[in-house]
């Protein structure tokens, strides 16, 4: 459902498929340890999204 929203409501341009490159359609722009960012983006809309991804080499 959220896919949808963000998808539908908002015109971003989500992957459909599922792929190495992609958290639920947004793409991996960046990540370190322990971080990701993910980026998504419409005509008149960029979305950066970064957080804690849980995984860490530590």
């Amino acid at each position: 459902m959220t896919v949808v929203l963000w998808r539908d409501l908002r015109g971003l341009r989500l992957s459909r498929t599922a792929s190495a490159d992609t958290v639920a359609g947004w793409k991996i722009s960046k990540q370190g340890d322990g971080w990701i960012r993910l980026d998504a983006a419409s005509w008149f809309l960029v979305v950066h999204a970064a957080g804690d991804s849980g995984v860490s080499s530590r």
